[in-house]
């Protein structure tokens, strides 16, 4: 049968058959497929490498035979040129469905099934959801070298070249996973700059420390930034820290492993001072957060630095940042309190290496929490305070 415009919205499969093709006698391999009682389909059958295969196009009404037969003709056409217009189509939709945007949220659940800290898994969110933003609207196999690079530089300028070279890091892994995943063949970051900046050297003196100390006021934001100072921990350990993570008869924090760097509980012993920050604060209904607003946690770290800073004014000269914190705590009990360098690794959470880390498995509790008081009486000392 020599299809026809309207020849075509009559034709109607053999009563009870399953799959039934109709040809198209004005060109061959095309026709109408009709599978279970449904409507008919436009398509191709043709033949590549010895394998049979079939294609459909669109349902009959929906185009014109003029334009279903246009379309077949292009697909012979790649078919004679040794092109699989099946593979094609396949590659194409992966591209339509894979844009960077689409597979985050998948490959952040793949992060936390893989155990990795919440520090960490915020760190990739950040990056990957706010620095690379720009790219989110491409297909991966899409996006290029220079493309990154560019995004690269602006986060390095905007941020510092560590941001950068972080930044850098998240999306090779991103991309690493969208390659194991069948979603890309290349991963372009590889062959991008990394500017291996050196690791901060910034800490506190005495006198800074006072400043900030004093200049910090009331509220979640002072509270958290004490008890940075006091026991030299991430910041994500105490903004997102949890009531239930708070041991008050035993006077001390217990972090799951999934909020730690290292995927290693730790404890974190707290001085008088200290314990006394975390028992003037208040439950908020239905919140599990000690620190934050709403039922979340704390938050607002860019604004609260950036008022803090103006209070400060010179008395702080160069410029910090919250994480130096962790730095200055490492660097006064060492050298003003002369503790011993594996209980200061041991307070800050930090993985013993080598043959030691192997075979050492104390975790030096008493050690840290005599480190810690000793610490919380020396920062009281500076900022003229008579608690101990």
């Amino acid at each position: 049968m020599r299809f026809s415009e309207d020849a075509v919205l009559r034709i109607r499969p053999p009563a009870g058959a399953k799959d039934y093709w109709k040809p198209d006698d004005a060109l061959p391999g095309f026709g109408i497929r009709f599978r279970s009682g449904g409507a008919g389909i436009y398509g191709i059958r043709y033949s590549l490498h010895n394998k049979d295969r079939r294609l459909a196009f669109e349902q009959v009404g929906r185009v014109t035979l003029a334009d279903a037969r246009t379309w077949a003709r292009k697909q012979f056409l790649d078919v004679a040129n040794g092109t699989d217009p099946a593979v094609s189509r396949a590659r194409e939709s992966s591209k339509a469905s894979g844009y960077v945007e689409r597979h985050i949220a998948a490959y952040l659940g793949y992060l936390k099934d893989a155990g990795r800290s919440e520090s960490y898994i915020h760190e990739n969110t950040r990056s990957l959801q706010v620095y690379f933003k720009t790219l989110h609207g491409q297909a991966p196999a899409d996006i290029t070298r220079a493309a990154v690079a560019t995004e690269l530089a602006i986060i390095r300028k905007d941020r510092g070249p560590i941001a950068g070279d972080r930044a850098r890091s998240h999306l090779c892994s991103y991309f690493g996973w969208l390659m194991r995943e069948g979603l890309l063949e290349h991963n372009v970051v590889l062959a991008t700059n990394r500017i291996g900046a050196k690791a901060r050297e910034r800490f506190l003196f005495a006198d800074e420390l006072r400043a900030v100390w004093h200049a910090l006021g009331t509220g979640h934001y002072a509270d958290i930034m004490r008890l940075l100072i006091l026991t030299g921990q991430r910041k994500t350990q105490i903004s997102a820290l949890r009531w239930e993570e708070i041991n008050f008869a035993d006077a001390q924090l217990e972090l799951p492993a999934g909020r730690m760097k290292g995927r290693r509980a730790h404890i974190v012993a707290l001085a008088p001072m200290a314990l006394e920050i975390l028992k003037q604060r208040t439950p908020r209904a239905g919140s599990p957060y000690a620190f934050g607003r709403d039922s979340g946690p704390f938050v607002g770290w860019a604004k609260s630095k950036s008022d803090l800073d103006k209070k400060i004014g010179d008395e702080v000269q160069e410029n910090w940042t919250v994480h130096d914190l962790r730095r200055t705590w490492s660097t006064h009990a060492s050298e003003r309190l002369a503790i011993p360098q594996h209980i200061v690794n041991a307070v800050l959470g930090h993985k013993l290496g080598g043959v030691r880390g192997v075979y050492n498995r104390s975790q030096y509790l008493s050690e840290r929490r005599a480190a810690l008081e000793a610490y919380a009486i020396y920062i009281a000392k500076i900022v003229g305070s008579d608690q101990r």
